[in-house]
């Protein structure tokens, strides 16, 4: 699950030469999303159905669940 995380995040960045995105540390754009639980610590058919919290798209809040 690392791994794939990584995938999506941290060499995504690198591949298309981004170096503000891909982590979530000082001097990075705020870009991220909240899940309801963990996504590391979820299987493949957990994670599908993990809700989304909020997202954050340059420090701005962008969505906001109700529940």
């Amino acid at each position: 699950a690392r791994e794939a995380h990584e995938g999506y995040t941290v060499h995504t960045a690198r591949a298309i030469g981004d170096s503000e995105r891909g982590a979530v540390a000082v001097g990075y754009r705020a870009d991220f999303t909240i899940f309801d639980r963990n996504p590391l610590a979820l299987s493949a058919d957990e994670q599908a159905l993990n809700p989304i919290r909020a997202t954050v798209i340059d420090g701005t809040l962008q969505y906001q669940s109700r529940g």
